[in-house]
């Protein structure tokens, strides 16, 4: 972890080494587990989410754009933060890889690891972590009927 933690009574300081910070936050973000039903212009800490109908088919590598089906969207999809042991299935490498491995690899901060949204389906499969990684699951293509979800940094 690149810094430290110190709880003191409802709040903990955070020490970042990385970033030359210091913060103060309520304890309650570390055990805010609540998930969120993902809808158009959806607010989530310091970012917020649009979706649209997907016009072009252009800019769908970007790791802030996710084209979703109207069956997974009919489903649910879902937003809610990292918790110890996620995983993801990655396509290329057919194999599982830990979503804690993913954040540390792009060098998140605590904070900025408490906050990244997680995107996941009725079932709690994770389908997109956005900013870092974009896995577009079976042939997206063959179902003309897609929205995009776009992410968007405030």
């Amino acid at each position: 972890m690149p810094g430290k933690k110190f709880i003191i009574n409802n709040y903990t300081l955070i020490i970042e080494k990385n970033n030359n910070k210091i913060l103060l936050v309520k304890n309650k973000i570390f055990s805010d587990n609540k998930i969120n039903k993902l809808r158009y212009n959806k607010h989530w800490y310091n970012s917020y989410f649009i979706i649209n109908n997907l016009n072009n088919l252009n800019n769908l590598s970007s790791k802030s754009i996710f084209p979703l089906n109207k069956k997974l969207e009919e489903e649910g999809v879902y937003i809610r933060r990292w918790k110890k042991g996620d995983r993801i299935y990655l396509n290329y490498r057919r194999k599982n890889k830990l979503v804690s491995e993913l954040l540390n690899e792009h060098k998140l901060s605590i904070i900025q690891k408490l906050t990244q949204p997680i995107i996941v389906d009725k079932s709690d499969k994770i389908i997109w972590v956005p900013g870092i990684i974009n896995i577009h699951h079976g042939n997206i293509f063959q179902n003309k009927e897609l929205n995009l979800i776009t992410w968007h940094k405030i």
